[in-house]
């Protein structure tokens, strides 16, 4: 089930009028607005995967990845039929497949055996301002084939950030879709001293939090840290994990 709280889902009826009337579209949407997830599926409703794959290019694999989970969970289909992915290495895809993630540069090796990517009717550039080589390729790509293929593909380039003008100007004057994201109350809390080490005081922090605000156990409230390595967050999430069970037993 798509998720209507999102700010994009209450421009759905102008977003995809647009669409209709135009092969290019820039959509700006801040983060938080549902671009990622609900773009695809808005498309998949109106019937656009009919005719072909609905593909969405994401700079990272790790995007590609869970933002396809999200989107299978939300359409409650297992993830590689209906919803798929593909990233170096690994591609979860299937014949059933009509909405597709992959990183940019999936999508520009796909280019070099079919140069009209045949089998897509929408392609959407998600997070665009990245600006990558790899996507600034793809937009010349684009622009290249929606000329060719103009009767039969449609392509939306999304960002938080990017110039939606100069993208409009190098696609022609393409209309521009503005999407307001959520704002959200903003407390900072800071710490006294500098910690000797970051993960202990993540840690410190987070037990400490849930004692005094009883969130750490809570539905309702989460904790996000930002951890630069993958083992430290297992070894955080392990200690997490086995604190909750000490309080929950």
């Amino acid at each position: 089930m798509a998720n209507n709280n999102l700010p994009i889902t209450q421009f759905e009826e102008q977003i995809m009028r647009t669409i209709e009337d135009n092969p290019v579209v820039v959509i700006i949407g801040h983060t938080g607005s549902g671009k990622s997830t609900q773009l695809s599926q808005m498309l998949h409703r109106r019937g656009f995967t009919k005719a072909g794959i609905v593909g969405v290019t994401q700079p990272r694999r790790v995007a590609a990845v869970s933002v396809a989970r999200r989107v299978a969970q939300e359409l409650g289909v297992r993830l590689g039929d209906e919803v798929g992915y593909a990233i170096r290495f690994e591609d979860r895809t299937s014949d059933l497949t009509r909405i597709k993630y992959l990183t940019d540069g999936v999508l520009l090796r796909e280019s070099l055996s079919d140069s009209e990517l045949s089998r897509y009717s929408v392609i959407i550039l998600d997070e665009a301002h990245e600006r990558s080589l790899n996507t600034d390729i793809l937009l010349g790509l684009m622009k290249r084939l929606v000329k060719r293929r103009s009767s039969n593909l449609k392509v939306l380039i999304t960002s938080a950030t990017l110039d939606g003008e100069k993208v409009s100007k190098f696609f022609s004057e393409c209309p521009i879709v503005n999407v307001p994201g959520k704002v959200y109350p903003v407390q900072i809390l800071n710490v006294k001293e500098r910690p000797t080490s970051y993960l202990e005081s993540c840690l410190q922090t987070a037990i400490g939090m849930s004692w005094h605000h009883s969130i750490l156990f809570s539905f309702t409230c989460m904790l996000l840290f930002f951890l630069a390595f993958q083992e430290r967050c297992k070894t955080l999430t392990s200690v997490l994990y086995i604190f909750y069970l000490m309080n929950t037993i």
